[in-house]
């Protein structure tokens, strides 16, 4: 019985990768950019990043922008967001276009695992990533927005390690949770992150009262 949960646990990942890059793929190959309109901002923002850092200079500003303005200093640009070695790696449309592979992955397949933590069926637990990976939260009005996006993408995957916390009370989970805090943090839209970071701080309460 645990041998064949552990082989849906290793199965499962790649279904959500496989579904997710089947329906994208002929997007994410292309030479073009799944955004347009304010998602070029967003990406005119990762090339200046990724030809600061391929030439040795780290971005503290932005000389292109108005006279020149703060680029480090400017969360919403994700100077510090672990995601942008992708550009470091592919072509930045390419790279850009990765990325929403990856944001999509990790909303669904967490979402799955948070579900699973919570109602202990598979089945319903993978709907609901599915439902959850390309829901209008992330493939609407917003899919612009590449930071609202990888926001949201971190919701289950915060939720997951806190709730295996609330039932473990491992400090490696807290401190997983933390972690992906801070990655949301740097990588994320702000004003929703504190958003979050409230509903959180009531969720814990709600943990350390049982």
């Amino acid at each position: 019985m645990n041998k064949k949960i552990s082989l849906k646990g290793i199965g499962i990942p790649f279904i959500f990768l496989l579904v997710i890059i089947v329906i994208y793929g002929p997007t994410i190959t292309s030479e073009y950019l799944f955004v347009e309109g304010d998602g070029i901002g967003y990406y005119v923002s990762k090339v200046f990043w990724a030809n600061s850092v391929k030439e040795g200079e780290f971005p503290f500003w932005n000389p292109f922008v108005s006279i020149g303005t703060p680029f480090l200093a400017d969360v919403q640009q994700t100077v510090l967001s672990p995601f942008n070695f992708i550009f470091l790696i592919f072509d930045t449309v390419l790279a850009f276009n990765i990325f929403r592979i990856v944001q999509l992955f990790l909303a669904g397949y967490f979402m799955f695992l948070l579900m699973h933590e919570i109602v202990g069926n598979y089945y319903v637990s993978i709907i609901t990533g599915f439902l959850y990976s390309f829901s209008i939260m992330l493939g609407g009005g917003r899919v612009e927005h590449t930071t609202i996006l990888t926001t949201i993408s971190f919701f289950p995957i915060i939720l997951y390690f806190l709730e295996k916390y609330r039932k473990t009370y491992s400090k490696y989970w807290l401190v997983a949770s933390v972690l992906a805090m801070g990655v949301q943090f740097v990588s994320g839209f702000t004003q929703i992150v504190l958003y979050f970071d409230i509903i959180l701080f009531v969720y814990m309460l709600f943990i350390l009262r049982e």
